[in-house]
């Protein structure tokens, strides 16, 4: 049997620069704060979305393009923790995350000296699609 760790993204915490997603999504919801209740991350986004349109009479589907762009550019500024330096040394076989982002991926690269890393293998590795 191969070894396998199996990790989520809670690592990205560990570094204070890192936002949290109730942090960012506190920030997009500016200027109609709401209390988020129990609601899990995507129906906050969803409302969000739905309350940005509405107060601007914006269409749905560019307004959400300018909200997905603001989170990859928040998200793309997320920094590398040493954890992952760590994990990759273990040289386990197999490396599963819960929340795929980006950042073990670059550590990876950096510790193998590689220049850039082909980033659209999400639907070779993404469970929802195989």
């Amino acid at each position: 049997m191969n070894n396998t760790i199996f990790f989520g993204n809670g690592i990205n915490l560990l570094t204070s620069s890192n936002k949290s997603w109730n942090s960012l999504l506190d920030e997009l919801k500016i200027p109609n704060v709401f209390n988020n209740g129990h609601l899990p991350h995507t129906m906050i986004y969803e409302r969000i979305l739905f309350e940005k349109q509405l107060g601007e009479k914006k269409e749905v589907l560019s307004e959400e393009l300018r909200i997905k762009e603001e989170i990859a550019k928040e998200f793309s500024k997320i920094a590398n923790h040493n954890i992952y330096k760590k994990l990759f040394q273990l040289n386990a076989h197999n490396y599963i995350t819960t929340n795929y982002d980006y950042a073990f991926r670059n550590t990876i690269s950096k510790e193998l000296n590689l220049e850039s890393v082909n980033k659209s293998t999400e639907d070779v590795y993404s469970i929802r699609r195989k």
